[in-house]
């Protein structure tokens, strides 16, 4: 009995010594896993908020474009209507 005990002691030993390099290298790959998650949301987070502040400057430019365009628009109607209001008066005081 004397002889078997001390080789399972030390089967015993062995197995807890893999059991736990065997757990820590799970709880590093767990941890490892959930840093890269991180990384990739955070990196992808970054991209969004790029991508939206360009959209919003790209708007305010459009937006200034449109504005300005509507003006050039507003300014060659009233000259149109400024026009032909001279020329209903001329044709007026010829008659």
């Amino acid at each position: 009995m004397g002889t078997s005990l001390v080789p399972r002691i030390l089967g015993q030993a062995e197995y807890y010594d893999v059991k736990e390099k065997s757990d820590s290298n799970e709880f590093s790959e767990l941890l490892q896993t959930s840093a890269n998650r991180q990384a990739t949301m955070h990196k992808n987070s970054i991209a969004k908020e790029i991508k939206r502040r360009k959209d919003v400057e790209l708007a305010k430019i459009r937006k200034a474009k449109d504005e300005a365009a509507a003006k050039a628009k507003r300014k060659e109607k009233r000259n149109a209507l400024r026009e032909a209001f001279k020329l209903a008066n001329e044709g007026e005081v010829i008659k």
